[in-house]
C-alpha cells in the first residue's frame, strides 16, 4: 500500500508589531509544506514547514523549520508553527493559526494572526498576514501529491 502526501508553496505578508511598540513593520514568510498523509477536510493532517521569515528588525530573510496543523473542519483551524534563528543570533518561535468559519470563509483562510516568542518564552511581537489573493493560481500550481518518507522507507527494506 501506497502512503501519499501533499506538497505545496506557501507566501504570506502583512506587518509585525514589537511588544509594546505603535509601528507595524514589513513581515513576511514563504513555506514548502509537506504533509505526511492526504489532505482531508475532516480529522487532523500535520505536515512540516520549511522556508525562510523576514520581520523587519528581528530576521533578514532566515531560515525557518516548523509545523503546520491542517483541520479546517474538525479543529476549524489552520496552525502554523516555526521558529527561526534571528540577525541577533537567537531562535525566536512563531504560532498562530487561521479560524476557519463558514460565514467568511475567504478571509479565515487568508488571515494569519501570530504570536512572537523569544528563547525564553516571552512574547517579542505580534503579527497579522494575509494570503495575497493575486498568487492563488500559483498557490494552487504547487499543489501536487507525494509519496511520503514512511513509503519510500518501506520500499527500500524490500531491495
Amino acid at each position: 500500500m501506497m502512503e501519499a502526501g501533499v506538497g505545496f508553496s506557501e507566501a504570506m505578508v502583512g506587518s509585525w508589531r514589537r511588544a509594546g511598540k505603535s509601528a507595524d513593520r514589513p513581515f513576511r514568510f514563504d513555506v514548502e509544506v509537506m504533509t505526511q498523509k492526504l489532505l482531508t477536510p475532516f480529522g487532523v493532517v500535520n505536515g512540516d514547514l520549511i522556508g525562510t521569515v523576514t520581520a523587519d528588525g528581528l530576521a533578514s530573510g532566515t531560515p525557518l523549520v516548523g509545523t503546520i496543523e491542517i483541520s479546517p473542519l474538525e479543529l476549524h483551524r489552520l496552525r502554523y508553527t516555526f521558529t527561526t534563528i534571528a540577525d541577533d543570533g537567537r531562535e525566536y518561535r512563531f504560532d498562530g493559526w487561521k479560524t476557519i468559519r463558514g460565514l467568511r470563509l475567504v478571509r479565515a483562510m487568508t488571515t494569519l494572526p501570530m504570536t512572537v516568542y523569544d528563547p525564553d518564552g516571552a512574547i517579542v511581537g505580534t503579527a497579522l498576514t494575509r494570503f495575497p489573493l493575486p498568487t492563488t493560481l500559483a498557490w494552487l500550481r504547487s499543489f501536487r501529491v507525494k509519496r511520503t518518507q514512511a513509503a519510500r522507507e518501506s520500499v527500500g527494506s524490500l531491495t
